[in-house]
């Protein structure tokens, strides 16, 4: 896969709903998913998920825009059942490494950021 962060809009190949989804926290399978040979592993909740989807072959994975791109747009028809209808709303999603912070009053500051935004 080749790395671009180039956002690439539905157009028609895959249906959004043949996309392997996390059973445990419903995220995507991304770039960054850890791949094994007859499963995948969350980066969010490290739920392992089974493949069961022939799209999922071993020869087929690195031609999968939702493994090599990390920016993909699907239009979404009907949300999945257990799934909160969010469609209407707009969604903000903030990422802060805090994987190196030690200084226990900037990740406050952090927080009270985002919470004031």
């Amino acid at each position: 896969c080749s790395e671009q962060a180039v956002s690439i809009p539905y157009e028609g190949g895959a249906v959004v709903s043949d996309i392997a989804r996390c059973k445990s926290c419903g995220a995507y399978i991304n770039p960054h998913s850890m791949l094994k040979p007859t499963s995948w592993v969350c980066p969010l909740c490290y739920q392992e998920n089974i493949f069961e989807k022939e799209r999922y072959d071993s020869a087929l994975r690195t031609t999968l825009p939702e493994i090599c791109n990390p920016a993909i747009d699907y239009r979404v028809e009907e949300p999945d059942e257990g799934y909160i209808d969010i469609t209407d709303l707009p969604i903000y999603i903030m990422v802060v490494d805090a994987t190196k912070l030690w200084n226990s009053d900037y990740c406050r500051r952090v927080q009270e950021s985002i919470t004031a935004a």
